[in-house]
């Protein structure tokens, strides 16, 4: 199960949270052959996770997501209404 680190997100709900950033850290390598910028990225295991997911297509990660946004929500935010949603959001350039 990936580690999180909760962030709490502002705005017009009761209360949102990120599991955790997307990205850590991104390093510009200049273009590649073909004029396309290339970055050395580091992300979050829970960004890993949903760059493999979404980018990569695979489906093996979406029970690790799963896993980790059940532990959070059991564990750490302690639920105990029912959830009236949960939705992606795409990742930001701001510092949360």
């Amino acid at each position: 199960m990936p580690a999180i680190n909760p962030i709490v997100l502002k705005g017009p709900w009761r209360k949102g949270y990120a599991l955790d950033r997307h990205v850590v850290q991104s390093i510009y390598l200049g273009p590649d052959s073909a004029g396309r910028d290339r970055f050395d990225t580091t992300r979050s295991a829970v960004g890993e996770l949903l760059y493999r997911l979404k980018y990569q297509g695979d489906q093996t990660a979406a029970p690790e997501l799963v896993a980790a946004l059940s532990r959070f929500l059991r564990d750490d935010w302690k639920i105990a209404a029912a959830i009236e949603a949960i939705l992606p959001a795409p990742p930001c350039n701001c510092r949360c």
